[in-house]
């Protein structure tokens, strides 16, 4: 009897314990820009050819690095870095390990038309990434 009773005590607090664990990530992380580091970006194209731009992301600490986003206009083309990180919890600060850099690589098909502009945005006080491509 008491044998029986310990076994089913225990898997009853194994389940209490699977479902205690569980939580709903999507209402515990946000969407955020991610911290360019370093890129490089071909000062000149040809109007036929691809280009290809290198970022150097931050990931890791709080911040996980999850896609690039590419909006292009005929002028200019923005490059975004969206990862997750933790939502603020008010009245507790989050201690973040330590980032490391994440190569990515956009290709930006042609046609180039003329010359434009590569601008990478930054997250919160950080400048944005800037650079001239003249189209040949």
């Amino acid at each position: 009897m008491n044998r029986d009773l310990l076994v089913l005590g225990i898997g009853a607090a194994m389940l209490i314990s699977i479902n205690g664990c569980h939580h709903d990530v999507a209402a515990t992380e946000e969407m955020t820009l991610v911290k360019v580091s370093n890129w490089s970006v071909p000062s000149v194209a040809q109007r036929g050819s691809p280009i290809q731009i290198t970022l150097e992301v931050q990931s890791g600490g709080c911040n996980r690095f999850e896609r690039v986003e590419v909006l292009r206009t005929e002028s200019q083309v923005t490059i975004r870095a969206w990862g997750t990180s933790p939502a603020p919890i008010p009245g507790v600060m989050a201690m973040c390990p330590r980032t490391f850099p994440q190569t990515e690589v956009v290709q930006l098909e042609p046609p180039f038309l003329r010359s434009f502009t590569v601008v990478v945005e930054e997250p919160g006080a950080w400048p944005n990434l800037s650079a001239a491509v003249t189209v040949q």
